[in-house]
């Protein structure tokens, strides 16, 4: 009697907790990623850098020597390999964060032998903005392949989109060494905008490593080509007589640089 009763309750415990154990298996299960958002950052390393080497080229807010930001992308995947995604980043450091000092550094350089020099920026309420766009900033979007085997994943992507940097407006007033002699300078583009905007490609590959079912790890690689074609206007007003001359210093520079980077995947979706 004890025996059939042990039979009996060990094919209950069976038929009870075998479902719930299938159940558990598969939420743990890797499937193949249908929807999934990701941050990432690195390096970008300029191929063909802004050459200009003029002083309006520190209120461009563009340096070789950057690190970019993918605040969020999200990648929809409607099959087994093609998907479509969208992203949103931005380039920081250099000459982005700190081109007012590198500019006030190029005009003491040019001027302080022969002159005094006071730097101003144009009054806010009169120019929309002090600085311009803060930041390099990109919108971008286009198609994605996947190829998947277990835990790794290889990501080949084709964005394209707008970029956006910022344009600095400044002034500066130059006291002449020895007499009443004076300038003042200004910097501005011709549109007055603040802004650069331009097509932007980036095709890049990312590969990838599930460390768990919702989590992914990536090492990517990438390129990106824009235009920087902004146009400044360098107007000097001598400060005695009223007379005004200007000089016009035009951009027409096709950017290549090469993105290296990390980032991190959350899977939302996977079937």
């Amino acid at each position: 009697m004890k025996s059939s009763w042990s039979r009996y309750l060990f094919v209950l415990s069976i038929l009870v907790t075998g479902p719930k154990v299938k159940t558990l298996a598969q939420s743990q299960e890797i499937l193949p990623i249908r929807l999934m958002i990701r941050t990432s950052f690195g390096t970008n390393v300029a191929l063909s850098p802004l050459e200009k080497k003029a002083v309006t080229d520190n209120l461009i807010k563009y340096d070789k020597n950057s690190f970019y930001l993918q605040f969020i992308s999200g990648t929809y995947f409607f099959d087994s390999h093609w998907g479509g995604e969208i992203t949103i980043s931005s380039n920081v450091g250099g000459n982005i964060d700190h081109g007012d000092r590198s500019f006030d550094w190029a005009l003491d350089k040019k001027y302080s032998d022969q002159y005094f020099i006071d730097y101003e920026t144009y009054d806010y309420t009169t120019f929309h903005s002090t600085t311009g766009t803060p930041l390099f900033f990109k919108v971008q979007t286009g198609p994605v392949y996947k190829i998947e085997s277990g835990k790794i994943v290889v990501i080949t992507r084709l964005l394209a989109g707008i970029s956006t940097l910022g344009t600095d407006y400044r002034s500066i007033r130059l006291k002449e060494k020895g007499s009443n002699e004076g300038f003042d300078i200004s910097y501005n583009t011709k549109n007055n905008s603040g802004s650069n905007t331009s097509f932007i490609i980036s095709p890049g590959v990312s590969f990838g490593y599930r460390i768990f079912r919702r989590i992914m790890l990536t090492a990517d690689l990438g390129y990106s080509g824009y235009k920087i074609d902004p146009e400044y206007i360098e107007k000097t007003t001598r400060a005695t007589t009223g007379e005004v001359t200007t000089k016009t210093y035009r951009y027409n520079s096709f950017i290549h640089e090469l993105n290296l980077g990390i980032g991190a995947s959350v899977v939302l979706w996977q079937k």
